[in-house]
């Protein structure tokens, strides 16, 4: 009898851990953290529900030639940060700004530029 009592605890044990293991919290940072050159770009959509409070851009440029510029765009199409970068030199992005819900576009372009790109969309929720 207390061998089936632990087998049974042993049980329920593993059963809630299978279901509360798969429950996988939302992703709230979305960006780029690559080195660029030459020509490339890139683009980032993320889906901004209605509990989000803010919207943080934030991270790091380094330039070693040529420029990028950097842009993110709310929901509803208006252009809410735009610069451009210009080397040689090491750049800190630190914005915010009001979250809307629907979808966020963070984009970089690199104007015959090279380095490395580390910036982030981070939502701030209740």
């Amino acid at each position: 009898m207390k061998k089936f009592k632990t087998g049974g605890i042993i049980f329920l044990l593993a059963l809630s851990f299978l279901f509360t293991g798969c429950i996988k919290e939302p992703y709230i940072r979305f960006g780029f953290d690559a080195s660029f050159s030459g020509s490339s770009d890139g683009l980032v959509i993320m889906d901004v529900g209605r509990n989000a409070n803010t919207i943080h851009l934030s991270g790091n440029l380094f330039i070693s030639e040529g420029e990028i510029a950097i842009s993110l765009i709310s929901p509803d199409g208006t252009e809410v940060y735009s610069n451009v970068f210009s080397s040689p030199n090491r750049f800190v992005v630190n914005e915010t700004f009001m979250a809307t819900h629907g979808y966020w576009r963070l984009t970089y372009e690199s104007i015959e530029g090279m380095g490395v790109i580390d910036i982030h969309m981070i939502t701030d929720t209740q």
